[in-house]
């Protein structure tokens, strides 16, 4: 329980999938399944009308909400320590750089669907994994709600099983490779836990075969800074709303840094631009980057 070790790291890098039991603990798990039930409509509400349009429901019946979050508690979550040096460390000491942060509600709904096993990288970048971890993205989903078997759980190829595979084509449905999908197994946790796997592992979602309850998870690439073939999504039009200003206030220097603010006693950081950008995000401590201005 609690922050992941180097135990993980071996893991991840053997099989390609790690899970951290507990990272998140009970009050935080408690603060963001709170602000996750303010940010997506109820079950109830989903169950009595899941046709409604005004729900948002995508056609397989997932809602979605992404980075920056309204809801302050979510905003924070990418930004976890443990999990950023876990990542700088799995990256040989390069800053992690978050890609992308999303949010996902799966309903108990029949139109609730399975995907087919595959990787993710044609998405999250425009090359292809690289075998040297100081070149490869870390993707990151933490668990809000606890995941049991009938609760739409990821299922992977552990062990490193299927790497040697081409990288076309990224989705492998069993009638094109049964051995593959033979090896599957769910990832079960309870909430607060994490799942740390690379874009080169085999993978896939599954539908919610429950009738009660969903299953909230977040999902978080981290890459390591400089490597710009790893994209997703550029922050600076996103920070704009309230909501986003406030998670740029709270984060440290070093959190910020994962979004490609320059760390204090960078040659960017003047009188000029700290009063600029104190000017944007009015309650945000700027005496680290002052003390270092050259």
């Amino acid at each position: 329980m609690g922050a992941p070790t180097n135990d993980h790291l071996e893991e991840l890098r053997r099989d390609g999938v790690t899970v951290v039991h507990g990272l998140f603990g009970p009050q935080e798990v408690a603060a963001l399944q709170e602000a996750a039930a303010k940010t997506f409509p109820s079950v109830e509400t989903v169950l009595a009308n899941p046709t409604d349009p005004a729900l948002g429901l995508d056609p397989v019946g997932l809602a979605y909400r992404t980075f920056p979050y309204k809801t302050g508690p979510l905003n924070l979550v990418p930004f976890n320590q443990d999990l950023l040096d876990f990542a700088q460390t799995a990256f040989e000491g390069q800053t992690p750089f978050l890609t992308q942060s999303m949010l996902r509600a799966t309903y108990p709904l029949p139109n609730s669907a399975d995907q087919k096993l595959h990787r993710d990288y044609t998405d999250n970048g425009l090359l292809y994994p690289s075998d040297d971890p100081a070149f490869e993205s870390l993707a990151v989903l933490v668990y809000l709600t606890d995941v049991g078997p009938d609760n739409a759980p990821l299922f992977v190829v552990p062990e490193g099983y299927g790497q040697d595979r081409p990288g076309l084509p990224r989705e492998r449905p069993p009638d094109l490779d049964p051995d593959l999908n033979a090896h599957e197994a769910p990832v079960l946790a309870e909430a607060g836990s994490v799942v740390l796997y690379t874009h080169n592992a085999w993978h896939r979602g599954s539908r919610y075969a429950g009738t009660t309850g969903w299953r909230v998870v977040m999902h978080v690439v981290l890459r390591p800074a400089g490597c710009e073939w790893l994209s997703f999504t550029a922050w600076g039009r996103f920070f704009e709303h309230r909501g986003a200003i406030a998670c740029m206030e709270q984060l440290t220097p070093r959190q910020r840094t994962a979004l490609g603010v320059p760390p204090p006693g960078h040659r960017y950081w003047t009188a000029s631009t700290i009063a600029g950008v104190n000017a944007r995000y009015p309650n945000m401590d700027m005496e680290p980057y002052r003390q270092l201005v050259r």
